[in-house]
């Protein structure tokens, strides 16, 4: 079976996406794509991505994506709805991030580790 996953995806909550959550289901949907990740700047997933995860045939995969001093930190498979010290300022550290996304039950990635023209986590 062949599962196309999203693990990056903005809505209008977030300053660089237009799409609202339904509209990126229902593209995810035209597209055969199966899940997506809803990775919020600085912001976790809505409640009703945890409320209910499976929308018209897509799974929504409680995500966040937290700007820190060392780049972009994404939380996904959230367990929980999480919180990091500071985060509507913009930028969080590095370490209370992943320990906000660990405590939700979250697995850290690297949003963007190879990308030379942002700021992103040193070698």
């Amino acid at each position: 079976m062949n599962c196309r996953l999203d693990l990056h995806l903005h809505t209008s909550a977030s300053p660089d996406s237009r799409m609202t959550l339904s509209q990126a289901v229902a593209a995810a949907k035209k597209r055969g794509v199966c899940a997506l990740a809803v990775s919020d700047h600085n912001r976790c997933a809505p409640q009703e991505v945890f409320d209910k995860p499976l929308r018209d045939g897509v799974l929504l995969i409680p995500a966040v994506e937290y700007s820190t001093e060392a780049g972009h930190l994404l939380g996904l498979f959230l367990q929980r709805p999480c919180r990091c010290p500071n985060e509507e300022t913009g930028r969080v550290c590095f370490s209370d991030a992943a320990a906000a996304i660990h405590d939700a039950g979250g697995l850290c990635v690297l949003a963007h580790p190879y990308e030379l023209t942002r700021h992103s986590v040193a070698e």
